[in-house]
């Protein structure tokens, strides 16, 4: 039996979220032959990760389900796997090409053209890495599509959505469509959906539960149990 794949994602009171977060841990454990596919949150819901773990005691790769290293991968899901023997942890699913390939196919299915603005919205931190995760996101997006990514953020540092999305539309040329690089419904997401732009992707983890998704979670997964064959 290989170590449980604990994906654990940030939580949310959105039941719309939770729900798109249920089916695609589903959809995970039917790609995943040998393995336990174990939810798991940081914040607001049940299944806490320290709880979950101490439930779970065998072998486990953490999967965190977030877009960037900051506090919850950093500091909430380190410490949390440090007390617990035969667990280690994966890095965050971003920034990654493959994120920035479906971003840019959502965008392209919406009708976006040369002529159009592309703006990033992510939900924002406070700190540095998660940052310049962020940034480094926008820009694989900005390479993919050939064309400039504006960044906006939801909170945090940076310049803010609704200012970004506002100075692109007072330059009334081509549609501004705005990249959602959030996972799930809920209240971020609804913030985007406020902001004054032509057009608006849906979040990464769509009901769908895309393959490009599903892929690069087993891959992070499958990266720590090499490292661990490797330290062995």
């Amino acid at each position: 039996m290989e170590p449980n794949l604990v994906l654990c994602s940030h939580g949310t009171a959105d039941q719309r979220g939770q729900e798109v977060i249920r089916r695609f841990a589903n959809t995970l454990q039917n790609r995943l032959d040998g393995a336990r596919v174990i939810r798991a949150v940081v914040d607001v819901e049940a299944h806490q990760l320290d709880e979950v773990l101490s439930q779970n005691p065998e072998p486990s790769v953490v999967v965190p389900l977030l877009l960037s290293s900051g506090y919850h991968v950093n500091h909430d899901i380190a410490t949390i796997a440090a007390r617990h023997l035969h667990v280690t942890v994966a890095k965050p699913l971003g920034p990654s090409i493959s994120l920035a390939r479906q971003a840019a196919h959502q965008l392209l299915e919406r009708g976006l053209t040369r002529n159009d603005h592309v703006v990033f919205a992510a939900s924002g931190s406070s700190q540095e890495r998660a940052m310049h995760d962020v940034a480094q996101a926008a820009l694989y997006l900005s390479n993919v599509l050939g064309t400039s990514v504006h960044l906006g953020h939801l909170g945090g540092h940076g310049r803010n959505l609704h200012d970004v999305v506002r100075s692109l539309q007072a330059l009334e040329s081509g549609n501004v469509f705005v990249s959602t690089y959030l996972l799930a419904p809920g209240h971020f997401y609804d913030q985007v959906l406020r902001c004054e732009s032509d057009f608006v992707t849906e979040p990464l983890l769509t009901a769908s539960a895309p393959a490009g998704l599903l892929d690069l979670v087993l891959a992070r997964y499958q990266a720590c149990l090499s490292a661990g064959q490797e330290a062995a």
